[in-house]
């Protein structure tokens, strides 16, 4: 993705002032209808093409922990409850906006982030199910 310093030059394929890689995390500054302006002034589109949330959006079923998360009583994620270590899997039931990201809910009623660079979807090959106090596995 290529950046600008002009918004009006967005997407004219000219006078680009830096190259962002696929993976590149930016930080925004502004929106200006279908363009981005970075912190450093910089200009971007916003075209979903080529710009992905950093946040869910809509609730995945399962998400994998990708650097180690927390699970929290509150929706500000400021009552932590425990942490659980990188590759942890865990069961959504809804997604709650919160500030410029979101929150996703687990069946429990706690709270763990939204943010894809912590928790990413997993296509669930198995289900646990908890049937008369014991867990059942059951492949899918």
């Amino acid at each position: 993705m290529k950046a600008y310093k002009s918004a009006s030059q967005v997407g004219s394929g000219k006078s680009a002032v830096a190259t962002y890689g696929k993976n590149s995390t930016l930080k925004l500054k502004d929106r200006d209808g279908h363009r981005f302006q970075l912190t450093n002034g910089n200009w971007i589109t916003a075209n979903k093409d080529y710009v992905n949330n950093q946040y869910f959006v809509d609730a995945p079923k399962v998400v994998e922990s990708v650097k180690g998360t927390g699970r929290y009583k509150d929706v500000a994620l400021k009552n932590k409850v425990d942490s659980f270590p990188k590759g942890t899997e865990f069961e959504i039931v809804g997604i709650q906006a919160y500030g410029n990201g979101s929150r996703l809910n687990l069946a429990n009623g706690l709270y763990i982030s939204g943010n894809k660079l912590i928790n990413e979807t997993v296509k669930a090959t198995h289900l646990l199910i908890e049937v008369g106090g014991f867990l059942q596995f059951f492949l899918k």
